[in-house]
């Protein structure tokens, strides 16, 4: 695999997949004790997540030259006309979600555009949900492994943080397919140590 291959596989599982993952695990009524005792600290990292999210998941989709994205995989001939077509046949699926998330990056989140005063305009011109970012975040995850040339297999690890060591070894230690599994139970745990 190739450095830029290897940086896309990053920027998914680290500042997409991941992220994603803990934020989604995170908004469940059951927590609210616990966020009204450490509002100030569970403010912070669930803004932070979507920024997160929200940033690097539109980065892979811009069409400017200089962005490391899908895009400029495709600019620079990287794939054979297989691997060509079957990206482009994803990326044109995911165009309208893509376009969505590309909008509320730039107004709410990275550019802070005048329209972020209103959040409302952009959520209720461009709505997202959940299945839409999961979806396109399971459609990522087949852009990844064209671009990198191999089937992602993980073998499965059993918690968040065994995970996030094993990945500094080496990517075939990463889970993937399980992976928001061991993120889920994680969070579980430490939302109700925090409770009691």
């Amino acid at each position: 695999m190739d450095n830029i291959a290897d940086k896309i596989f990053k920027v998914f599982l680290d500042d997409i997949y991941c992220p994603f993952y803990v934020y989604k695990k995170l908004q469940n009524q059951k927590y609210n004790k616990v966020y009204c005792i450490y509002k100030y600290f569970w403010g912070t990292i669930v803004n932070a997540l979507q920024i997160t999210i929200f940033v690097r998941l539109a980065s892979l989709f811009d069409n400017d030259s200089d962005s490391l994205s899908f895009n400029y995989c495709l600019s620079k001939k990287r794939l054979d006309s297989k691997q060509t077509k079957r990206v482009k046949q994803i990326l044109k699926k995911n165009q309208k979600i893509t376009y969505k998330v590309t909008k509320w990056r730039n107004w709410l989140y990275a550019h802070n555009d005048i329209q972020a005063l209103d959040a409302s305009i952009i959520t209720t011109k461009f709505p997202l949900n959940y299945n839409e970012l999961e979806d396109l975040i399971k459609d990522i995850k087949k852009l990844v492994e064209i671009i990198i040339h191999e089937k992602v297999k993980f073998p499965e690890i059993p918690d968040f943080v065994s995970a996030q060591l094993a990945k500094t070894v080496g990517r075939d230690f990463i889970v993937m397919d399980n992976y928001d599994k061991g993120i889920m139970e994680e969070i579980d745990m430490l939302m109700q140590k925090l409770a009691n």
